[in-house]
């Protein structure tokens, strides 16, 4: 039953990060202007949905995995630590880069996670320990 709805689940959240995905490349100023009408802020507001789009896939099932296997936080916090914010700091303050190019730098934590998570996902421990805690 657990793994059912975790399979509805991950497919709702799929489609839901595609369908933004495609607004913030396709439509992003209409997506802004629900917000605002401030040109400028639209303006960084397009450049950020880009950016944000292009991580919200695998930022969405992360989510829902790491929500479920609750013992994986150890991948979380490693790759946070050991791989998003050197890479972060070394964007910002020796590239120098622009905030958005530094933002989806401190993203990329998600694609070096997704392997840790899946492989745990994959090994089914978590719906025995869930099903135990049902009983």
């Amino acid at each position: 039953m657990h793994a059912i709805l975790l399979c509805w689940v991950l497919r709702y959240v799929f489609i839901i990060s595609i369908l933004f995905l495609l607004a913030a490349f396709f439509i992003p100023e209409t997506l802004m202007r629900l917000f605002t009408n401030d040109t400028i802020l639209i303006d960084y507001g397009i450049k950020y949905l880009k950016v944000i789009g292009l991580s919200y896939n695998f930022s969405g099932v992360l989510q829902v995995l790491q929500g479920i296997l609750k013992n994986c936080g150890y991948a979380g916090r490693c790759t946070m630590w050991c791989f998003a914010v050197p890479l972060g700091c070394i964007a910002a303050f020796v590239f120098k880069l622009p905030i958005m190019m530094v933002y989806f730098v401190l993203n990329l934590d998600e694609l070096v996670k997704l392997p840790a998570v899946f492989k745990h996902y994959k090994q089914y421990k978590w719906l025995k320990n869930l099903t135990e805690m049902e009983n």
